[in-house]
């Protein structure tokens, strides 16, 4: 790849969104990471800093707070905005990150959301603003999924791929109507409509008893986690997410102070976080995606790390219900 190459910038880029709260080493990395990125010039970044919950938030909520007073002065990115918290948001339909969606979409009709524990390639944001402006009138198309699952992904001269069992929030990219067609779709009423239909049923069967569970749990209002909840979703609606080749994205929450990767899989845990990710300051989308589309959905299905068997799913049911 020619690392020369002028690249043709869109009309508009997409604003970075970050929530945070305590965890500063990671934020660190995380901000540093995407000022190295082609185009960081041009973007604009929010990061919401939420009110500590308990005593033991204070310290790394601090070293947040004065870091974020200097990166003020130190940034490399088109515009900066801090926004501090004077109670606790915490996550949720009124929590601290959905806060900071509703803040940038007011100005902009596409966003890239991460959280704070994640490393960039140089190449991130060429990434996802090319594929918010290449898929832009494609309504099958969700989101555009910076992280890539080290799952055995077959290729032939493509450089992205389309999938629709695994939605990834490590870093992606989305458009304002679809992401608010989602949130009013985010209620008990709405997957029970999509429960009545057997199709539905059968999408969700075909992409693992995880996804099946997880359909379930959206039925009767228990607690799901984002990504799972996503994925559900475009499965029932036939949508992909669009991934790179190469991960674009790191996730160190791995180490264990992510809320929701948590594992006692050693070897889970080194493969997230030394998983190696894209080096080039350039990407050009290569293909149409959906190369060994059928063949990659099964590879998905069997090597998620979140799979479980039909015995597993019928335990979580009476341990849930």
């Amino acid at each position: 790849m020619n690392e020369n190459k002028k690249l043709n910038k869109p009309l508009s880029f997409a604003p970075v969104i970050i929530p945070t709260l305590c965890r500063y080493d990671h934020l660190k990395k995380c901000v540093e990471s995407l000022m190295k990125c082609t185009w960081a010039e041009e973007t604009e970044v929010y990061i919401g800093l939420d009110y500590p919950l308990k005593e033991s938030h204070w310290e790394g909520y601090k070293k947040i707070e004065q870091y974020l007073n200097s990166l003020k002065k130190t940034h490399l990115f088109k515009t900066l905005h801090v926004v501090i918290r004077s109670t606790n948001l915490g996550i949720g339909p009124n929590g601290n990150s959905e806060n900071l969606r509703d803040i940038a979409f007011k100005n902009h009709d596409k966003l890239i959301f991460t959280e704070d524990d994640n490393i960039f390639s140089p190449s991130f944001l060429v990434f996802i603003n090319e594929g918010l402006e290449k898929f832009r009138d494609d309504s099958s198309v969700f989101a555009i999924n910076g992280y890539r699952h080290f799952y055995d992904v077959k290729f032939m001269n493509n450089n992205f791929y389309r999938q629709n069992v695994d939605f990834s929030a490590w870093g992606y990219g989305i458009w304002r109507d679809r992401y608010y067609k989602l949130k009013e779709a985010s209620n008990s009423k709405y997957w029970r409509l999509k429960a009545i239909n057997p199709l539905n049923w059968f999408r969700i069967y075909k992409n693992g008893w995880n996804r099946v569970l997880g359909f379930i749990s959206l039925v009767y209002k228990t607690k799901v986690l984002f990504d799972n909840e996503k994925s559900v979703y475009i499965a029932i609606n036939n949508m992909d997410v669009i991934m790179p080749k190469e991960s674009m994205v790191r996730n160190l929450g791995w180490d264990g102070s992510g809320e929701h990767c948590k594992t006692v899989d050693k070897n889970l845990i080194v493969s997230h976080i030394t998983q190696p990710i894209y080096t080039h300051t350039t990407f050009d989308y290569k293909g149409n995606g959906k190369e060994y589309y059928k063949e990659n959905k099964k590879i998905y299905v069997n090597q998620s790390y979140g799979r479980i068997s039909f015995k597993d799913l019928l335990k979580n049911i009476i341990q849930r219900f």
